[in-house]
């Protein structure tokens, strides 16, 4: 089962993370339409207006990460997140997408050497 993160492809990657083990199932999934606005003009039709395209959020979760991948995605984080860069995610499919992060880094440790934490990318 293939899943990374490429910066800025996977053809051609400057920085990457590809973890030991894939995230759990299921993969949580947001979707957003953003700023629709509805308005009633003489009462009796309803106008929709779409200001905005739709959002698609992705939530991967992962559990008993060993140190040296956390450790990896702290760096890949490093490198793309503090300049909200974009990056492809090779999903559980093995679809590459763009994305971006999301959410900040906030790793748990559950185990002696073992970590989990949740990553949510945004498609654009």
């Amino acid at each position: 089962m293939a899943f990374g993160f490429y910066y800025p492809t996977q053809a051609a990657p400057t920085a990457q993370w590809v973890p030991t083990y894939p995230p759990e199932l299921p993969v949580g999934e947001q979707i957003d339409y953003p700023n629709v606005e509805t308005t009633s003009g003489d009462g009796s039709t309803v106008y929709v207006q779409s200001k905005g395209s739709k959002t698609v959020f992705k939530e991967f979760v992962f559990k008993l990460v060993p140190k040296t991948d956390r450790d990896a995605l702290e760096v890949f984080y490093d490198a793309v997140k503090k300049n909200l860069l974009e990056f492809e995610l090779e999903d559980l499919d093995a679809t590459l997408k763009n994305v971006q992060i999301e959410t900040a880094f906030v790793p748990i440790k559950t185990n002696p050497g073992l970590y989990g934490f949740s990553v949510t990318l945004r498609e654009v």
